[in-house]
């Protein structure tokens, strides 16, 4: 049995970071406008860049069913993302940095969170 010992912890190492991997880009329904009000979505989010930020770790666009690597100025610039903490769903809020990312209502009144946040 200590003979596999290493074998089996590195197929379970590669087993969550396979789920990981699957969960926070395998599905792609995150990234579609889900507003059904709209018959022609897909014609309209073809050119429409959408962004995906993990706390303090990664900023990404999405567009042409690429992801590239952005700057924080980048979602600086943006209106407002969805936003979830601890997964769940916080509201729709403006991003600064600083030290960490920093929410702001439509108000632009500051929005304290505890906890992962990714929108």
């Amino acid at each position: 049995m200590k003979k596999y010992k290493g074998f089996i912890i590195l197929v379970v190492v590669l087993a969550v970071y396979g789920l990981v991997m699957f969960f926070a880009f395998g599905n792609k329904e995150i990234f579609n406008n889900t507003n059904n009000n709209s018959n022609n979505s897909n014609s309209k989010n073809s050119n429409e860049n959408k962004y995906l930020v993990i706390g303090n770790i990664s900023n990404f666009k999405f567009k042409d069913d690429t992801y590239t690597k952005v700057k924080s100025k980048e979602i600086e610039k943006l209106d407002c993302l969805k936003t979830y903490v601890n997964n769940k769903y916080y509201g729709d809020y403006k991003f600064k940095n600083g030290s960490s990312w920093n929410l702001f209502d439509k108000n632009n009144e500051y929005v304290h969170y505890n906890g992962n946040l990714i929108a």
